[in-house]
């Protein structure tokens, strides 16, 4: 197979808990990052259930996912806002997306 290296900007913070709240609604889960509560909808579990200390990934195009913490601090290394580098199109990563 052919190699590729990754060069997505990414919004990333360390998962505190999970858990199910059945009083919220059927098959809802709470995801806690850095204090911020986040409410992922079911296919966010498709390859499994995150873990406390894996992270919360958002890309720039605000698509939610979780990465085990070993393949994601292999994978990225945290940036500051003013290091980001143009793009090919000559433009900054993208927006900050709030979670």
């Amino acid at each position: 197979m052919r190699k590729f290296r990754s060069h997505k900007i990414v919004e990333a913070e360390s998962i505190s808990e999970v858990k199910f709240e059945a009083a919220q609604a059927p098959n809802s889960y709470l995801v806690l990052a850095s204090g911020q509560e986040v409410h992922p909808s079911l296919d966010f579990f498709a390859r499994g259930r995150p873990q406390v200390g894996d992270y919360l990934v958002r890309y720039e195009d605000g698509y939610l996912s979780w990465s085990p913490k070993k393949a994601f601090e292999e994978g990225y290394t945290e940036v500051e806002p003013t290091t980001l580098e143009l793009g090919a199109a000559g433009r900054a990563a993208g927006p900050e997306v709030k979670y």
